[in-house]
């Protein structure tokens, strides 16, 4: 009666040379089995003095072996054993296509024990192995067909010079991976906007499979802001879809599935930088390329925001910046409505990178407040000069129910304000808004620290009749909030206006 009995060595191998030369393969990895017949050591023995590296455990390959997996083999033995008549064994070796290296068949015709024939038969199956005259030479290492991958023209130089010279979203720019240990890779890419997808290209790496310009991943936005769909490549160029986040404005980290777990790669933003004050050039454009600045009020979700139309009067290109997330973001906006007589207009941000906002945590009044209410402007006074970009605030009481000569429209108020206040919102200390300013007298007949704000009501006069009906701002949020705690939420949703 015959049994059969297999023996499986496990190796990971990627590699093609020709037949029965084994020169260029380094190691050889050992999958351990139930071995009672000594085979494994067998085994073991021939291949290290044949030059092979034999490895135990698989997790720690050497970083050669990490980085180009075709200096390894795959190693099976099959025996046959015939009580009574002749034991066989056959030893085949595998490269990553499949294709057979080495095939030999040992055998041992007479036997007094089985199992010594069968470690006889694996040692003369192995036997011929010495005479391939194996040794590592690293110049014969095959290399392995790797997936084509996108191929750009792109550099570093190339890609800072498109950062410098463009208004570029808040994903695009370039990366480093954070890596934790000697197996890893490092990869330098410089992520651009293609369309509507950006592509991750890499700019440096230590890898040898990967080439400058080769294109490393690709993000497509999804309808959560800083979220993305992302298709990435690993480091042998297969791909896999997963997510990935950008976080603080500068961590751009993706989930990377494993047969274990899940593992997050993350990326470090180098250029440009985030940094206030710093002398990397912006990553949006130039402030020295804008006519003008006034500030304005995010009235919608959908991106309405209410200025003066003296801001945007003539304009043929205008922008607005915001806090937005974690980081100021601008975007392209366009001319809904405008009012020359009250000096009001209504503008939309109209940018494919603009994602809607929850929610407006304001209240907006339509009724006239009282002389003395105490009220507070937020704005851009001066943005683009000597004032700088961070919202300023300031403070005092409505003085009058009326304006310059008694305009109706608008109230008078001890607030100061500047020009580049122009269009921003001016608040009661419940969290209503009141009016919009408008114009300050300075030195004008004696007369100083007088500024004009016009109406809500009037506002709300002019959203009547936009093409596209608009909630109007009901939030009583804020109501009871200390006035420190409305000023931080309120500067979110007051915008600087760009013109030119």
């Amino acid at each position: 009666m015959k049994k059969l009995l297999t023996f499986i060595f496990l190796f990971v191998l990627i590699n093609t040379i020709t037949s029965q030369s084994l020169n260029g393969y380094k190691y050889i990895y050992i999958t351990p089995f139930s071995d009672n017949l000594g085979l494994l050591n067998i085994a073991a023995s021939t291949f290290e003095s044949e030059g092979f590296i034999v490895l135990n455990n698989l997790n720690s390959s050497p970083n050669d072996l990490l980085l180009n997996k075709c200096l390894a083999l795959k190693c099976n033995i099959y025996g046959l054993i015939s009580k009574g008549w002749a034991e066989k064994a056959t030893v085949s070796l595998e490269n990553c296509k499949n294709e057979i290296v080495y095939l030999e068949t040992g055998s041992c015709s007479i036997s007094v024990d089985d199992n010594d024939g069968t470690r006889k038969a694996v040692k003369n199956a192995l036997y011929k192995l010495q005479y391939n005259q194996y040794s590592f030479n690293s110049n014969f290492t095959p290399e392995i067909e790797y997936p084509k991958v996108e191929q750009t023209n792109e550099n570093e130089e190339s890609l800072i010079s498109y950062f410098d010279n463009n208004k570029i979203d808040g994903i695009e720019g370039i990366y480093k991976n954070m890596t934790n240990n000697t197996h890893s890779i490092s990869y330098k890419i410089g992520i651009k906007k293609y369309g509507y997808k950006y592509k991750g290209i890499i700019i440096e790496t230590t890898s040898k499979i990967w080439k400058i310009g080769e294109v490393k991943c690709i993000f497509e936005p999804t309808a959560v802001k800083n979220y993305y769909s992302a298709k990435f490549y690993m480091r042998d160029k297969t791909s896999i879809e997963t997510f990935a986040s950008l976080e603080h404005s500068a961590m751009l980290k993706l989930n990377i599935p494993s047969s274990n777990e899940n593992v997050e790669l993350f990326f470090i933003k180098l250029y440009p930088s985030n940094i206030a004050g710093s002398n990397s050039p912006n990553n949006n454009t130039s402030d020295e390329n804008w006519n003008g600045n006034g500030s304005g009020i995010i009235i919608s979700t959908d991106g309405y925001i209410v200025t003066n139309n003296h801001v945007i009067e003539d304009a043929s290109e205008i922008e607005v910046e915001f806090k937005c997330g974690e980081g100021i973001k601008a975007y392209n906006a366009k001319v809904i409505k405008s009012d020359a007589i009250n000096d009001l207009a209504i503008i939309q941000i109209d940018d494919s990178e603009f994602n809607n906002l929850t929610s407006i945590p304001y209240n907006f009044k339509t009724r006239s407040a009282d002389v003395g209410t105490e009220v507070f402007a937020l704005g851009y006074p001066k943005a683009l000069g000597i004032m700088g970009k961070d919202i300023k605030f300031t403070d005092g009481k409505i003085s009058s129910k009326t304006g310059a000569r008694g305009n109706i429209t608008t109230y008078q108020t001890t607030t100061p304000i500047q020009p580049g206040n122009s269009g921003g919102p001016l608040f009661d200390t419940k969290g209503n808004l009141i009016g919009i300013n408008v114009a300050i007298l300075h030195h004008l007949e004696d007369v100083e620290g007088v500024s004009y704000s016009i109406k809500s009501s009037y506002v709300l006069n002019l959203i009547d009749v936009l093409p596209n009906s608009i909630p109007i701002p009901s939030s009583t949020i804020l109501s009871s909030k200390p006035l420190t705690e409305q000023i931080k939420v309120l500067s979110d949703y007051v915008v600087l206006i760009k013109t030119k």
